[in-house]
């Protein structure tokens, strides 16, 4: 799985909208993500502290592995390890999320 983006400016959920979307010019545009540090996708309505970024990095690897079997053998894509590390100073490992080895 590769993680993707459809939205080219800087909104992120629950965050003033821009012109695009407020004029309804916006069109979906696919394009690798995730594009910025998760700390930005951080908001009152879903703060990821360091507890709850390790659960929710968990939470991704219970997805993963229920839906694919596997994990994601390259995590950085999806900047978790980044992540864990700046807001919680725990690794995968710790998230209960094993790097694949091979």
């Amino acid at each position: 799985t590769e993680p993707c983006d459809l939205y080219a400016g800087s909104y992120v959920s629950l965050s003033p909208i821009d012109a695009p979307i407020r004029d309804g010019t916006w069109l979906p545009q696919l394009q690798i993500g995730i594009r910025w540090p998760l700390r930005r996708y951080s908001l009152w309505a879903w703060r990821l502290t360091p507890t709850n970024m390790v659960q929710w990095a968990r939470w991704r690897c219970l997805e993963w592995k229920t839906l694919f079997n596997t994990l994601p053998t390259n995590f950085s894509k999806w900047r978790f390890e980044e992540a864990l590390h700046e807001m919680a100073h725990a690794s995968l490992d710790d998230a209960g999320c094993s790097i694949p080895r091979h």
